[in-house]
């Protein structure tokens, strides 16, 4: 049992963070076969923005490929490039200026409306037991889900950090796992099989939380 606090588990909030490529993503598509889902995406508000005013199309904001070294946004008279991802880190970084909250309370608006929405015309639509954050990258953003009773998962991977680490210039996003205290760790340094136990482990021990609680 590795959950040592209090969590709220209607619905349970889940933020996930870790290195780029540890595997937060599968993690999240594998506790969607566990429970009920939604996973509001906090990078939505910055991708749209750089859509519709800088430009830049789907596949420069939400492919590897789009967002790497080799597809620059603009090049100086320098020869230095910014690269598309370069520029989300900056918008994403602006927006959070006035508000480290924002990009969360946007998300949380959104459930709402669609809970609203949902109970209104009676639709079939899923009642989500857990909703994840499979991309949490600030401090602020960790603590406000651990206030709302959540619970911030770290996905460990050791090829992935080294990466991460190893970058120079990486933005301060990047590392974030480093700076964060978390509720649970997922070990993702062996095969599918060793992460779907990890998984379940996770699974097992919201179980018990929820067990506690029921007979409290």
């Amino acid at each position: 049992m590795d959950i040592e606090r209090e969590i709220s588990p209607d619905p349970l909030w889940i933020g996930l963070v870790g290195a780029a490529q540890a595997g937060k993503s599968t993690v999240a598509d594998r506790l969607g076969e566990f429970y009920v889902t939604t996973s509001p995406y906090l990078a939505k508000p910055i991708k749209g923005i750089a859509q519709r005013y800088y430009g830049m199309s789907e596949v420069d904001c939400y492919s590897q490929e789009g967002k790497s070294e080799e597809h620059s946004y603009m090049t100086f008279e320098d020869g230095s490039a910014m690269t598309n991802r370069q520029v989300l880190e900056q918008v994403g970084d602006k927006l959070q200026e006035l508000d480290p909250l924002v990009l969360l309370r946007a998300a949380e608006s959104r459930l709402e409306k669609e809970e609203k929405l949902r109970l209104t015309d009676n639709s079939p639509g899923l009642d989500p037991e857990v909703v994840l954050f499979p991309d949490l990258r600030t401090e602020p953003q960790a603590e406000f889900i651990r206030e709302h009773g959540g619970m911030v998962v770290y996905v460990a991977r050791d090829h992935a950090e080294e990466k991460a680490e190893a970058t120079e210039d990486a933005h301060h996003t990047k590392t974030f796992y480093n700076r964060t205290e978390h509720d649970f760790m997922i070990d993702n340094n062996g095969g599918l099989e060793q992460l779907w136990d990890e998984v379940y482990r996770l699974v097992s021990a919201i179980r018990h939380l929820k067990g506690e609680m029921a007979t409290n």
